[in-house]
């Protein structure tokens, strides 16, 4: 598929307003590994980018915005929703507090991975 019969940002928020699972998947596709790269920036840790990451295009999901409802582009909006999820304080996963309360860090399978 070349650029010109690629969706607008625009179009994909439209459509991910109306609920269209493979908008989104576009999406995050277009814009997950740049949201990654700006919360490993901030956060320098692994588990907590992978999340905040996730919480952001979670939002995006649960409470879409049309592209007339931004005051920039979708990648700007994206990403200032990444950058202000990094720098709220988080509370810790059961699974790492109990791990760090016992000195160790948690095994892959218990670290949370919100959906």
């Amino acid at each position: 598929m070349d650029s010109g019969d690629s969706p607008s940002d625009g179009d994909l928020l439209d459509r991910i307003a109306r609920r269209d699972a493979t908008a989104f998947a576009l999406l995050y596709a277009r814009y997950s590994r740049v949201a990654y790269a700006l919360a490993y920036r901030i956060l320098a840790e692994t588990v907590e980018t992978e999340e905040v990451v996730q919480d952001a295009f979670l939002s995006v999901w649960l409470h879409p915005l049309t592209h007339e409802s931004i005051r920039h582009t979708a990648r700007s909006w994206l990403l200032a929703v990444v950058r202000h999820r990094a720098r709220l304080p988080t509370p810790p996963h059961p699974a790492r507090l109990s791990a760090a309360l016992l000195g160790r860090r948690a095994p892959a399978t218990q670290q949370c991975r919100h959906v």
